[in-house]
């Protein structure tokens, strides 16, 4: 149990630390893509989600900070509060960008260029915070007994998102005309099928790796416990 509850606390910690930084890399990059839409004098209909999502974020951190009272000088405690702002501000943005450019994307497909870019930033901060995860062990299966309901539980998020991919990916295809077309339909399935077999195995081996990762920092931990306790008795006798 103690084990646990210092991997649980590790995890939330640098998990939010990271998110932290991103919060402000995704600001400066959606931002930047903002400008460069702008500059191409495209309809505001092209741009106006980068605006909602740095509005969204902006507006999150905001109203956390001030209702908690972390504008200003900090000490940790008060660092670790506001990493968790920042984090809940980062998955507001994560999820504006998601859902609208989804959103647009199904509903206008021949601009979906526009949109897509609007992703990139996210895409961008995703990658390496992946990355980071991977490295420092903060994925976890949570166990041994629990590994086999967690990967039931990834399958079918997959399945999900996978299928949602295709949808917004091929659904146009499947109706052209008004008439139901197979073909398309078999390309809604490819595609949901190859990036759900994708994801679903980097998965793995992220959380795989995480394990590993996690443990070791476990038994560094405890290692340094003993030692201070070794040397404490030492000095006591």
């Amino acid at each position: 149990m103690m084990k646990k509850k210092m991997v649980d606390e590790r995890i939330r910690k640098e998990s939010n630390a990271l998110l932290a930084k991103y919060y402000w890399v995704m600001l400066a990059l959606q931002a930047l893509v903002l400008v460069v839409k702008l500059c191409l004098e495209p309809e505001v209909v092209y741009w106006a989600l980068d605006g909602v999502i740095l509005l969204a974020g902006l507006g999150v951190m905001a109203v956390m900070r001030t209702v908690k009272g972390l504008w200003g000088q900090k000490d940790e405690a008060l660092r670790e509060i506001d990493n968790g702002v920042l984090s809940t501000s980062f998955g507001t943005m994560l999820w504006v960008t998601l859902i609208g450019s989804e959103i647009l994307i199904f509903g206008d497909g021949e601009n979906a260029l526009w949109y897509g870019a609007t992703i990139l930033p996210l895409l961008i901060c995703c990658a390496i915070y992946t990355v980071l995860v991977m490295k420092r062990g903060l994925i976890l299966w949570g166990g041994k007994q629990n590994e086999g309901d967690a990967k039931k539980r990834l399958r079918k998020s997959t399945a999900l998102g996978a299928l949602a991919y295709g949808a917004i990916m091929a659904a146009p295809d499947c109706f052209r005309y008004g008439e139901f077309r197979v073909e398309g339909l078999i390309k809604l399935l490819l595609m949901a099928a190859t990036w759900g077999l994708l994801f679903y195995g980097l998965m793995v081996l992220v959380i795989n790796r995480g394990e590993k990762a996690a443990n070791k920092a476990v038994e560094a931990v405890e290692a340094e416990d003993e030692a201070g306790g070794a040397v404490q008795n030492e000095e006591d006798c």
